[in-house]
């Protein structure tokens, strides 16, 4: 079997898709009303606390300058749940079936194609191994999606084979957890929650500086940890390279990974030269990344040999 590729996925590789970045996302945050969804069972003296609590985590965010709502909740814990919230109302609107599309910068249709060219249609033959920190199922959707078509098979039997044979690691939670789909005998995704209430898609997710999940040790995500480690290639899509989320997968400036991931890419839209080198300190000096005008499909077809 080929030696295996795993890709660590931000919210760049997500955009392509429909889906936000950490700074849209804060500004759809602070620039929009507090969700309806939210008022839902309030009376009136309740209602108007929630208003009030919503416009003090507006205003406080606002005025951080922080570039991401996880690094402002980071701090601001007093907001986690009403953050958390406003997090999952905006990427629901968004992950939903009737917005979503095929983009033409379409990289998981790429992918799938080369995979699929390359290795055949047995997932478990496939070299890939992902890991994301998106709380959207993106990722998921489109593989279904690509490989039913390919395959002639039902969307959800895919849907299910992708997660018994391909390792899919979310590092903080995503917005809808499925448990019973593995034992399902009509398997298929809950895409595009609209009826499902905020705090309980809210209670499937986690953020910076929160009480962690199970299988955390000193800040860093074991299972997530443990599929780096395993890597031959490890590819960033979309990735910003915080030093809290580099830590979560083992990564940092004492990492022992050198000697056992052979190659280091990334996708470099939108950074600098002070960047990169940050981030050079966070992974490996070898790490390539790609220019900063660069899109996860251009990078993929130009760097990468799946």
């Amino acid at each position: 079997m080929a030696e295996p590729i795993v890709f660590v996925l931000g919210a760049g590789s997500s955009k392509p898709y429909g889906l936000p970045t950490g700074y849209e996302l804060r500004d759809l945050i602070c620039d929009t009303q507090m969700p309806l969804k939210m008022e839902v069972g309030l009376d009136s003296n309740r209602l108007a606390r929630r208003q009030a609590h919503y416009s003090q985590f507006q205003s406080a965010f606002k005025r951080s300058r922080r570039p991401s709502i996880d690094r402002f909740l980071q701090i601001r814990q007093e907001f986690a749940d009403i953050g958390k919230q406003a997090i999952c109302h905006h990427i629901n609107k968004s992950e939903t079936q009737d917005l979503i599309e095929y983009p033409d910068d379409c990289w998981i249709s790429w992918l799938v194609d080369r995979l699929v060219t390359k290795h055949g249609l047995a997932l478990r033959n496939w070299p890939v191994k992902f890991v994301t920190f998106n709380y959207d199922r993106v990722l998921e959707y489109f593989l279904a999606e690509m490989y039913t078509n390919v395959n002639k098979d039902q969307f959800g039997y895919t849907l299910k084979k992708i997660y018994e044979q391909l390792e899919i690691y979310h590092v903080y939670g995503k917005l809808v957890d499925e448990p019973d789909l593995l034992n399902s005998h009509a398997p298929t995704m809950n895409f595009g929650m609209g009826s499902m209430p905020l705090p309980e898609l809210s209670g499937n997710i986690k953020v910076m500086g929160e009480e962690r999940m199970q299988n955390w040790e000193d800040g860093v995500c074991l299972p997530a940890a443990e599929i780096v480690r395993s890597a031959s290639t490890l590819i960033f899509l979309g990735f910003s390279f915080d030093e809290t989320n580099c830590k979560a997968i083992g990564l940092g400036k004492d990492n022992e990974l050198d000697r056992c991931i052979n190659s280091w890419y990334s996708t470099g839209y939108g950074m600098k030269a002070r960047e990169k080198n940050e981030a050079k300190i966070q992974t490996n000096p070898r790490i390539q990344f790609g220019d900063e005008d660069m899109s996860c499909l251009d990078f993929l077809r130009t760097f990468v040999s799946v």
